[in-house]
């Protein structure tokens, strides 16, 4: 019964927002039904993979956090409309954390609660939804790109922060989180180093290692 009930309030919200923007022109009645319609079938295949996976209580209002095959754990952001998620992989002698988030909730006390081992950050991209936690960490890597290096160094800028408090105030309208909200600045962090598409990297036991892409 909640189920359905946020999904109509998402629903009648998307459709406010929408039936705005075709009155203005910007965008017909059509579109905002295909949109509706390849939204609720991806939420739909979102729930049906995770469902497949241990979740793990961490006693967190932000994160969902799953347990994957091979020492590997799930951060996904179940609040936020772009259902971003990170990844940490767990070596024998190191941790691999590949990506941070939006930065809206505190990432590094649930890293800690899984693992005691050194944690290196390793950045997929650096579209603002995947460096927001970056600040709370001690070791930050990124792709060998000076656009990259520059928005990590700055943080999310001021127009990212403001998509952020948007997409948070449709979703207040369905779920309960009111303890948290968009701050008004998130911290970057210069990057310790880069690296080359490709390159492994070394955890004792785990070379995590793969593409890399530059900011779209």
């Amino acid at each position: 019964m909640i189920r359905i009930r946020k999904k109509v309030l998402l629903s009648f919200c998307i459709f406010l927002m929408t039936l705005m923007m075709c009155v203005s022109g910007s965008f017909s009645y059509a579109e905002y039904e295909e949109f509706l319609q390849e939204f609720d079938q991806w939420q739909t295949i979102v729930a049906e993979k995770w469902a497949q996976f241990e979740k793990i209580d961490l006693d967190s209002e932000w994160f969902t956090v799953y347990r994957l095959p091979a020492n590997v754990y799930a951060f996904y952001e179940l609040p936020y409309m772009q259902d971003a998620c990170c990844f940490l992989i767990l070596g024998k002698e190191k941790a691999l954390l590949w990506d941070t988030g939006i930065g809206i909730d505190h990432l590094r006390p649930l890293v800690e609660k899984i693992t005691n081992l050194p944690v290196t950050v390793l950045i997929s991209h650096d579209h603002f939804d995947h460096i927001g936690g970056n600040a709370e960490f001690d070791e930050v890597w990124c792709y060998d790109a000076d656009t990259a290096v520059s928005h990590l160094t700055n943080g999310p800028t001021a127009e990212e922060l403001e998509e952020m408090k948007i997409e948070m105030e449709i979703l207040s309208t369905v779920m309960d989180i009111s303890s948290i909200t968009v701050p008004d600045h998130i911290s970057g962090k210069a990057p310790n180093g880069t690296v080359k598409d490709g390159q492994l990297i070394d955890l004792g036991g785990k070379n995590p290692g793969g593409t890399l892409y530059p900011r779209a």
